[in-house]
């Protein structure tokens, strides 16, 4: 899994997701000056306590999200203007990824892994914006080794069967 996520990158994903779930809770909360479902019940008539006929159920809430699934990148890059490295050909170096169960509150997996550059040189630049060297992807795995990662983490017992319901975000 590589090195630890790093304590800033671990406290931005789980800040994030505290808000996405916070502005989650609050889609499924009534708009003020509409009764509560109980409310609406107990100013109801009791003649409309029992229906002249069979009714369906009340719907049941939308979940808008299971899971959520924070990803950061880090990838090859270059200032100035001799740069070695142009928008249309970096590579990525570092994907990071915290997967969050909403229904337990609680981070269910995290990875850290780097991929090794194959086109693209890491620079001075590079290296002291992302604090990633050459030294540091001299054994990594490929985007590939990553991402199989990342879906055997998704395909824990604990997540299976509600991947449908994910939401992405990138950091």
């Amino acid at each position: 899994m590589g090195h630890g996520l790093s304590r800033g990158f671990r406290a931005a994903a789980v800040s994030l997701l505290a808000v996405a779930v916070v502005a989650w809770a609050r889609r499924r909360r009534p708009v003020s000056g509409e009764a509560s479902p109980a409310e609406a019940t107990e100013a109801a008539p009791a003649r409309d306590a029992i229906p002249s006929r069979p009714s369906r159920p009340p719907p049941r809430p939308k979940r808008l999200a299971e899971v959520f699934i924070c990803l950061d990148f880090e990838w090859t890059c270059d200032d100035g203007e001799r740069r070695r490295v142009h928008s249309d050909n970096v590579e990525i170096l570092e994907f990071s990824y915290v997967i969050y169960d909403v229904a337990a509150e609680r981070v269910v997996r995290e990875g850290q892994h780097y991929c090794k550059n194959q086109r693209t040189p890491i620079t001075k630049f590079c290296s002291e914006l992302t604090g990633i060297t050459d030294d540091t992807v001299a054994s990594a795995g490929s985007l590939k080794d990553a991402l199989q990662a990342l879906q055997e983490d998704l395909n824990v017992e604990e997540l299976r069967g509600r991947r449908g319901r994910s939401f992405f975000c990138s950091a």
